[in-house]
């Protein structure tokens, strides 16, 4: 069977007034959708979050409390069999949920980690793995806001040195993203996509492309992985300031 999820960070409080994501689920049609900084709950037309449950088919909200910056929300067609709520300690926070399907059970941790401290977002990659159960196949997937290290092409190094940039407020480092590779987590898809910015954001931060958000592997989810890539189109240029990541799965 092919099981997809997709990852979007929805850009937070500025983009609360999209009416586009009902129209982009049910283009995707994504078996569990993973959304950061979802201010929902700021949207002009109060029936927003239903209308997201209808057109993608889902059946089963899982979501920490709103935050700075928004809501971390898991949305699923299918009943998760466990779930579990990240927030003490991070900024932000993670949803996670395990899935059965057929005889595979698989774990998807929704993750949105600090946005301008990497000593943070380590101590919160650390809480995560140090309770996460990793007997099965298991996706990380999420707005990291850290740069792995093994996507800093020769081009991409050149243009972050040239324009002297910092990520988010803080000397460039890889120290979460090399935590979760050395708990086995590997980033699926290429290390030329980028996640931001698209061309409706106006983050200085971000004047040269780059990946932030990510979709990560352990060795048994690998296995399994058909496919990933970043959603680029029309609707996701002007949706928010990240784009989508999805990961196509054979079960």
């Amino acid at each position: 069977m092919e099981f997809v999820v997709v990852s979007y960070h929805l850009g937070g409080p500025s983009y609360a007034s999209q009416s586009g994501l009902p129209e982009l689920i049910r283009q995707l049609r994504p078996d569990l959708l993973c959304l950061q900084a979802a201010a929902l709950e700021l949207h002009p037309n109060p029936s927003h979050a239903m209308d997201l449950m209808t057109a993608g088919g889902f059946t089963t909200p899982v979501a920490n409390t709103p935050r700075r910056g928004g809501q971390i929300v898991s949305l699923s067609r299918s009943k998760p069999t466990y779930r579990r709520l990240y927030f003490n300690g991070w900024h932000y926070g993670a949803v996670e949920v395990r899935l059965a399907l057929g005889k595979t059970e698989l774990t998807v941790v929704n993750v949105h980690c600090h946005p301008s401290n990497e000593d943070l977002r380590l101590h919160e990659i650390n809480d995560l793995l140090s309770r996460l159960d990793q007997t099965g196949p298991v996706i990380i997937s999420g707005c990291f806001n850290a740069l792995a290290a093994g996507d800093m092409t020769r081009d991409l190094g050149y243009r972050l040195q040239s324009s002297n940039i910092t990520l988010l407020g803080e000397p460039i480092r890889f120290d979460a993203m090399d935590q979760l590779r050395e708990a086995g987590f590997r980033p699926l898809g290429s290390i030329y996509d980028r996640s931001v910015p698209t061309p409706s954001s106006a983050d200085p931060a971000f004047t040269v492309p780059v990946r932030i958000d990510y979709a990560l592997a352990n060795p048994a989810a690998r296995a399994l992985v058909d496919g990933c890539w970043t959603i680029e189109n029309p609707l996701t240029d002007e949706l928010s300031s990240h784009y989508p990541v999805a990961v196509r799965l054979e079960i």
